[in-house]
């Protein structure tokens, strides 16, 4: 569970270090074929090759292609021809970003900021930046500067939060993520961020934090899987974990890890090893190798009486990882 939550927390700060006005990177829709497109640009720039912004429309192709290099190539071709060019240097940033060259991240950011010093979309780049390279008091010396010309921005609260979650500091980053949700209440990472703090504490409040977060991306499964593994372990209310698990399972019918909740739910809670045995199977039917499946097979049908299946799929566990100390166990009791 835990591992769950970091990624996404990892997965939040990576996204919100994009800021959705100020860049294209974006995929939307278009009515031409891709191609056909791409042609259209291409032919616009032999006709006009010192206009940056062409280069710009190149390189937003190429990015929702997924085409990082060649979309950095067109950029820097826009920068070379209009070095005062915000909107190139901007998108430049997020590129260099997301290819990890945080050297030249940092002296792009330095240039956005000396063409507008109060643009609160770069400051927030910054103090997300110096996050990631984990200068902590860089980041927040940018934060601040946001919050000086724009005293209710939700984003630097939750940057703030993120500084002294990763300092330690966990009752200062509570007050600073409920701020941002108070200025807006729809902050997806603000809200999840909460809600992994309170669950790390067995706090209820991590339910309704969970909950939030869903009311604002009802379709991420992710943290509905995490609400249902806080109300497994941490609340011990498997009804509810079941009832969430179902509930994703009709939006994506191979979410393994809920199937396996499921048949984990049935066999250690409700004890009902004959209704827990087709959910261990379905997991192991979509990852072969799923170690802990394969036991709870072998466990199921232990219980069941039939002591020769359960010892193949105890076999089966240790043959993907012979450090798998329950299997060994179990194959003790019932004999190799």
């Amino acid at each position: 569970m835990k591992e769950f939550y970091l990624l996404l927390i990892f997965i939040t700060l990576f996204v919100s270090c994009t800021n959705e006005n100020s860049t294209k990177i974006q995929k939307t829709g278009h009515e031409k074929p891709m191609n056909a497109e791409l042609a259209e640009i291409n032919k616009q720039i032999q006709q006009d090759s010192t206009n940056p912004s062409l280069y710009v429309a190149q390189s937003q192709f190429y990015i929702k292609n997924g085409n990082l290099e060649d979309a950095l190539s067109s950029l820097q071709k826009a920068v070379n021809i209009d070095s005062l060019n915000f909107v190139a240097w901007d998108n430049l940033v997020d590129i260099y970003m997301l290819t990890n060259r945080y050297i030249d991240c940092e002296t792009a950011m330095y240039h956005l900021l000396s063409l507008d010093p109060q643009n609160v979309s770069t400051l927030l780049k910054l103090a997300k930046y110096f996050l990631v390279i984990k200068n902590y008091d860089e980041s927040q010396k940018y934060t601040q500067k946001v919050l000086e010309i724009d005293p209710k921005n939700a984003q630097a609260y939750y940057v703030l939060g993120t500084n002294f979650i990763e300092q330690g500091d966990t009752n200062i980053a509570i007050k600073n993520f409920i701020q941002s949700t108070e200025l807006d209440p729809n902050f997806y990472d603000s809200q999840l961020h909460l809600a992994g703090i309170y669950e790390i504490r067995s706090n209820p409040l991590a339910a309704e934090y969970y909950k939030n977060a869903i009311r604002i991306r009802p379709k991420h499964l992710p943290t509905q899987y995490c609400l249902g593994m806080f109300y497994q372990e941490k609340l011990h209310q498997p009804e509810r974990s079941l009832t969430i698990y179902n509930t994703i399972l009709q939006q994506d019918s191979t979410f393994v890890t809920a199937i396996y909740n499921i048949g984990y739910i049935y066999l250690q809670y409700l004890h009902n090893p004959q209704k827990a045995l087709p959910y261990f199977q379905k997991a192991v039917h979509l990852h072969p190798n799923y170690v802990e499946a394969l036991y709870n097979v072998g466990c199921c049908y232990e219980l069941m009486e039939q002591t020769q299946t359960a010892k193949s799929f105890y076999k089966q566990a240790l043959s993907y990882n012979p450090e798998f100390s329950l299997a060994e166990e179990r194959l003790k009791v019932v004999g190799n």
